[in-house]
């Protein structure tokens, strides 16, 4: 997924970041991780600020991966609602 957004003067078209951290006990079911609003908003800016090619950190918050979307392609972890 690409995202465009204004980076100094100019437009950046660049991809989406869609981390997704989860809590699981037995490696079957998991459950998203709520982390505070101020740790996502440094995470987010820091990616921004030292990741090439990355203008967007969106953070993924579904409880359980489908599974047809596992290691399907390119992608290693599906993102929540994106994808």
């Amino acid at each position: 997924m690409r995202s465009v957004d204004v980076m100094g003067a100019g437009r950046a078209y660049d991809h989406v970041l869609a981390p997704r951290a989860v809590t699981s006990s037995d490696g079957m079911t998991a459950d998203f991780h709520a982390f505070p609003h101020d740790f996502l908003a440094r995470v987010a800016t820091r990616i921004i600020n030292q990741v090439r090619g990355i203008n967007r950190v969106v953070c993924g918050v579904t409880s359980r991966v489908r599974r047809d979307r596992v290691g399907a392609g390119r992608r290693l972890f599906y993102a929540g609602g994106l994808g």
